[in-house]
Parts: structure tokens; C-alpha cells; sequence
């Protein structure tokens, strides 16, 4: 988010407009030059914030860059939990590659036994028997030498379509199933581990990994489908290529496409760009979350509270923190930006080593920049910058 607003804590004493005459136009400046002679400013009434009013804004700071701390701290832990499921992830779908390959090659042995007149056959340690239909498709059973079924593959056009593993009907009337691989075009299509299926038409996935062009795209772990078409997940993580691009936590989808989560973190080029927590995504636009971190090239850049993104593409937040090189810079209260482009800033604060040097109050980006009041630190004594008409 590009944020103008920050070059106004530069403000200097600005010259009038001159008309055509060379006469000074009447209008409104905000000064904050010199302060040198600061006894005349009291005289004029200009000086004076309680220490009460101090108080209040070091407290809503100290309070925020306390939440960001602790936000940061969570993103820092998601951050290494990411690499850590990227690491696993990559390392499952390369064992389900492998498993496609094996599985394929294992057919193509079995398929030339069977046309010798041996459908069922020992490789190695395990016993396969090979089912064939009139049009041509296949299944190929693996079994243990003692009987025990291990695994069906089917196969079209001499392709494997679908791996099962551990398929089994419980007493209660579930269906599990141990391991499922669909394929398309002998590629992996999706993985799922640990599927119940139980018998109120619930489903239950333990794991899942759905494939693009023999890369891993979407990872999903603790899926659970209700009847009411709501749909929850434990972590949910989105490739690109080898590269993770989104990676969440307690999502749950609802009916009308909306959803939420506690955490997502976004990614780019494997570099984090942003952090976010209680992040929500409604169907008819209206998008927000309680805290965000943004980063640039890996560095800290801006933090949020409260945001919220309406339909018509207008957004606010209650609060902020904008950071230049690692330290905070400034600090913002009552962020509103309007669909045709103004917005307003109920309070904008300088920090300097995280305490209040300049206070804006009521600052309105419309056909003019106003503000209803401006205070700056002078050497530790407050003042109210003087308004020149």
C-alpha cells in the first residue's frame, strides 16, 4: 500500500501563491519552522498539550508496536513452519512420483506375463494378479504371499488411473482408505492419504496433494467436509513450482465461497511478503483481517489493525505502523481511503526511537490537504504548529 501521507511530517514554512500583480494571495499554510523564540509562541496561546494527552498517545503506541511484536514474533514461527512443509511436501510428492513409476513398471512386467498365459505372477516378495476387461482396460492386485490384498491399480489405455491402498469397510459402515493416487496421463493428478468416509456422508482427509505438471500445487492437511457444505482444513499450502505462494492455517470455507483463516502468510519468489492473522474473504468483496505485516525484500514495511476492503473497493484500518529501515517512522489512528480517492487520517504521529515527535490531527486528503491541528515536540515541550490565514 503506497502511503503519500508521510512526506507531511516534512512540513516547512511554504510562500503564499502570488497573482498576477505579484501580491500574495490569501490562504492557509501550516508552519513549523523555527521555534526560537518559544516564550512568544506561549504568549499567543499556541503552546500546551497536557501531559495526560502525552501519556495517551505513548500508550496507544507502546500498545500497537506490543501487538506487532507479538505478530512478528507469530510470523517468525509460521515463517519456519513453512519451510519446514515445504521441505516435507517436496518429499512426498517425490515418493508419489516414484510410485507412479513403480506402479507403471510393475504393469508393464505384469501385462507381458499375462499375455504368456500367467495373469497372477510373484515379483519379488509380493504376489500381483492382472484383471482385464473386453475393452481393453485393466486392475492389478498386489497381495502378500500370504493373501492379504495390499493395493488395486487401474489402468486405462495401459495408463494407471487410479492407485487404492488399504481400502477397507469398519464395522460402523466407514469407508477408509489408506492411500489414493489419481492419475492423468500416467502423471499424478492428486494424492490423498488417510481418507474416511463416514457413514452421515461426512469425509475426512488426513492429507492431500494435488499435482500440476508433476509439481506440487495445492497441499491441504486436516480436511474435513461437512453435510452443510462447509469445509474446514488445517493447513492449506499453494505452489508454485517448487515454490510455496500462500500458506494458511484454520481455514474454513462456507457455502456462499466466503471464507476465513487464523493465519496466512503470502509469498514471493520463496521470499515472505506478508503476514496476516484472523484474515477473512466474503463473496460479495468485503475482505479483512485483525493484524497484517507487509515486508519489502525481506525487510519489515508496514503493519495494520482492523482492516477491512469493502465491495466498492474503499478500505480502512483503526491502526498502523509504517517502518524505514527496521525502526518505526510513523504511526496512524482512523485510516479511511474512499473508492473516487480521498481519504482521511484521524491521527497521523512522527516517532523518533518509538516516541511521538509530531501529531496530526484530522488530516483530509480532499480538493486540499487539511488539518485540523498539528503539534511537534520542541525541545520536549509541545506545541501547537501556528495557523496562518
Amino acid at each position: 500500500m503506497h502511503i503519500d501521507s508521510i512526506k507531511l511530517f516534512g512540513i516547512t514554512p511554504k510562500k503564499s501563491a502570488e497573482n498576477k500583480n505579484g501580491t500574495k494571495t490569501k490562504g492557509e499554510t501550516f508552519q513549523s519552522g523555527s521555534f526560537s523564540d518559544l516564550n512568544a509562541l506561549k504568549k499567543t496561546g499556541v503552546v500546551g498539550v497536557s501531559s495526560e494527552y502525552k501519556n495517551d498517545n505513548q500508550r496507544q503506541i507502546d500498545a500497537t508496536i506490543l501487538n506487532f511484536r507479538k505478530a512478528n514474533n507469530a510470523a517468525k514461527v509460521f515463517l519456519r513452519k513453512a519451510v519446514l512443509a515445504q521441505k516435507n511436501i517436496l518429499d512426498d510428492a517425490s515418493n508419489v512420483l516414484s510410485m507412479a513409476d513403480e506402479a507403471q513398471g510393475k504393469y508393464t512386467e505384469m501385462l507381458g506375463l499375462y499375455n504368456a498365459g500367467a495373469p497372477i505372477a510373484s515379483l519379488g516378495d509380493k504376489r500381483y494378479e492382472i484383471t482385464r476387461n473386453a475393452d481393453g482396460n485393466a486392475m492389478m492386485d498386489e497381495y502378500t504371499q500370504d493373501g492379504t490384498l495390499l493395493s488395486t491399480t487401474y489402468f486405462e489405455k495401459g495408463l494407471p488411473v487410479l492407485y487404492v491402498q488399504g481400502a477397507q469397510e469398519l464395522p460402523d459402515g466407514t469407508t477408509k482408505v489408506d492411500l489414493e493416487i489419481d492419475y492423468k496421463d500416467a502423471k499424478p493428478l492428486k494424492y490423498t492419504q488417510s481418507g474416511r468416509f463416514l457413514p452421515n456422508g461426512e469425509c475426512i482427509v488426513e492429507k492431500e496433494i494435488e499435482f500440476a505438471n508433476g509439481k506440487p500445487r495445492v497441499y491441504r492437511q486436516g480436511q474435513r467436509d461437512y453435510l452443510d457444505d462447509v469445509t474446514t482444513v488445517e493447513k492449506i499450502i499453494h505452489f508454485d513450482g517448487d515454490m510455496p505462494i500462500k500458506y494458511e492455517e484454520d481455514v474454513t470455507f462456507c457455502p456462499d465461497s466466503s471464507f476465513i483463516s487464523s493465519t496466512r502468510a503470502d509469498f514471493e519468489d520463496g521470499e515472505i511478503i506478508s503476514y496476516a492473522q484472523d484474515s477473512s474473504e466474503t463473496a460479495n468483496g468485503r475482505d479483512g483481517f485483525k493484524r497484517r505485516i507487509l515486508f519489502e525484500n525481506g525487510k519489515l514495511a508496514l503493519y495494520q489493525e482492523d482492516f477491512e476492503k469493502r465491495p466498492d473497493y474503499s478500505y480502512e484500518f483503526s491502526k498502523s505502523i509504517d517502518f524505514e529501515n527496521g525502526r518505526e517512522k510513523t504511526y496512524m489512528e482512523g485510516f479511511e481511503e474512499l473508492s473516487d480517492g480521498p481519504s482521511r487520517i484521524d491521527k497521523m504521529i512522527k516517532l523518533e526511537n518509538k516516541l511521538p515527535k509530531s501529531v496530526i490531527f484530522g488530516l483530509d486528503f480532499g480538493v486540499e490537504k487539511h488539518a485540523e491541528k498539528i503539534f511537534e515536540d520542541v525541545n520536549g515541550i509541545w506545541v501547537q504548529v501556528k495557523k496562518n490565514n
